[in-house]
């Protein structure tokens, strides 16, 4: 089938048309979408693996480990004002409340005025039957901080596995 002018030129109109709105400025109360440039650099290569006595992590770049317990694993931003703390138990009774564990273990950061929301039933980590998140509100002197902490529980015939890791900045 041949195409006849009439269709050209309808699309030149368009075509036109197209890039004569591109052009314009964007209207008040509307944005444009710019889209992200790519890092230069792979978020992985400024991790890297560590190993303590009772842990292997990924550390990033500039992080340093403040804890590395049998139990317990922190790791600190550059600045201070962020961590990761990773706690778990075993032996814990089966029927332990999750928000006590989760409460009892941030307390050993002395944080004040520390918060959690209530549960939220969320899809547990293989190994793990259940879990729950939990937003975290406190203060370290007089500077507000927030932060997500989830519990993971794995109940065995009379006791249970729990093991709690938190983002808190």
């Amino acid at each position: 089938m041949r195409s006849s002018p009439a269709i050209f030129i309808a699309l030149c109109g368009l075509l036109t048309a197209a890039a004569a709105l591109a052009a314009q400025s964007v209207p008040k109360g509307m944005f444009e979408v710019q889209p992200v440039a790519r890092p230069t650099q792979a978020p992985a290569a400024n991790l890297r693996l560590a190993s303590g006595q009772f842990f292997t992590y990924a550390l990033p770049q500039g992080w340093r480990v403040g804890e590395d317990g049998q139990f317990a694993l922190t790791l600190i931003a550059p600045d201070s004002k962020a961590l990761t703390v990773m706690v778990g138990n075993a032996g814990m009774p089966i029927n332990y409340p999750p928000g006590q564990y989760v409460y009892e273990k941030l307390m050993s950061i002395q944080p004040q005025d520390l918060q959690l929301s209530a549960p939220r039933q969320v899809r547990p980590i293989a190994g793990f039957a259940n879990a729950y998140e939990f937003q975290v509100s406190y203060s370290v002197g007089g500077v507000p901080c927030r932060g997500l902490a989830t519990l993971h529980i794995a109940p065995a015939y009379d006791t249970a596995v729990m093991a709690m890791t938190a983002a808190l900045s």
